[in-house]
């Protein structure tokens, strides 16, 4: 079944951010070049001390944390009709979470998980994890927003995403040598660290197109989505340009991850949660209205809005049985208009239509509160008294 948010006929459409969302990215864009283009030698960017190791701890526990949310709110809300993007992403954000807590447990000054605590081992768990958020949000990003095609995709998922992480674990810890040289003690960090953060920004910045180029009938929140993945294009450029884990960039560059992902855990939230009560709500709205038309159509008359002979029985009842017990006279009026059968001869029946509407307006106006008008038939009308 094609995608009901894609269609041939229709031209792509460029979806502007919010004038929020466009401020928020232009004021962190515009901080992070403020910085940039400050002379090699400032000391801003020179200090070791923007970024100590609490705080660096502190941010990644957060991360991991958001991301777990991530994946937990969007498994536990799972609905057959809930788009498969939000189950890719869930599962892709649980790997990241947990190789985020990886690389919280491995730089220096963390005690050693396993294997020593070091740079590179740090390192490594860093790069797995933003290419597994890079590589989920593509895809995300790419796939049309439907069910999957079987609810056996999830557990697969699931277990596709924990394999990944147990794999890439087990490597980093009893394989090193299979991974890269990409910190070497005493100089900067590697070339083939450099290139796969090149790399994530490239596959970022395909998602981000990919995202602006879907049709303008969207399902899902794809501003704030588009935010996210702007703000991770942010962060990684951060992770290219520090000279060591403690400085300015590092530090802007953490708080930008962080919000990104607070940012990710919104659009899975808005998807999961709120959007299928605002479905429910309005759904309940719906049947209060169907029930109220159904009620009007079962004592009211359509074209007048009197109430109809089965009300007017009811009102009867009531009248009679208080009158015998308060002594207060009932009375029962019956009137017809002469002449209308000419009048819907010789005018048309709206005109008749129009007369009836007309004199009930002015006969209710007439009676008082607690009098009942009824049209019985045609043009005949019933006035209990």
């Amino acid at each position: 079944m094609p995608d009901p948010t894609h269609t041939a006929a229709s031209a792509p459409s460029l979806p502007p951010l919010s004038t929020g969302a466009g401020l928020l990215l232009a004021g962190l864009t515009l901080l992070l070049l403020a910085i940039w283009l400050l002379p090699e030698s400032s000391a801003l960017k020179q200090s070791a001390v923007w970024f100590p190791t609490w705080v660096h701890s502190t941010t990644e526990l957060v991360a991991v944390v958001v991301a777990i949310l991530v994946f937990s709110v969007t498994w536990h809300s799972y609905r057959a009709e809930q788009a498969g993007n939000l189950t890719v992403l869930a599962c892709g954000y649980l790997a990241v979470g947990l190789l985020d807590s990886a690389h919280l447990l491995s730089y220096r000054g963390m005690p050693d998980f396993i294997t020593p605590a070091s740079p590179e081992k740090a390192i490594d768990f860093w790069l797995a994890a933003r290419l597994i958020a890079a590589l989920s949000l593509l895809i995300v990003s790419l796939r049309h927003w439907q069910p999957l095609r079987q609810a056996s995709s999830r557990p697969l998922l699931l277990g596709g995403a924990l394999a990944l992480v147990g794999l890439i674990v087990y490597l980093r810890l009893w394989h090193p040598q299979v991974f890269p040289r990409t910190f070497i003690e005493g100089q900067r960090l590697t070339a083939v660290k450099i290139a796969t953060e090149w790399l994530i920004i490239g596959l970022l910045i395909c998602a981000a197109l990919a995202l602006s180029l879907r049709h303008h009938r969207r399902p899902f929140d794809v501003q704030t989505l588009l935010l996210a993945v702007g703000i991770s294009i942010l962060s990684e450029l951060c992770f290219t340009a520090y000279r060591n884990v403690h400085d300015i960039y590092s530090l802007i560059g953490h708080l930008y991850k962080v919000l990104a992902y607070l940012l990710i855990y919104r659009v899975v939230f808005v998807s999961s949660v709120e959007e299928p009560y605002r479905r429910l709500a309005a759904e309940i709205s719906e049947r209060h209205a169907a029930e109220a038309k159904a009620e009007t159509l079962a004592f009211y008359d359509t074209l007048t809005g009197l109430p109809n002979l089965e009300l007017l029985r009811d009102r009867t009842e009531q009248a009679l049985a208080a009158s015998q017990r308060s002594g207060k006279a009932v009375a029962m009026l019956i009137m017809d208009v002469d002449g209308f059968k000419t009048i819907n001869d010789s005018l048309g029946h709206s005109y008749g239509d129009e007369l009836l509407r007309s004199i009930a307006a002015r006969l209710h106006a007439l009676l008082r509160s607690n009098d009942t008008l009824c049209r019985q038939s045609g043009d005949e009308f019933a006035i209990l008294l």
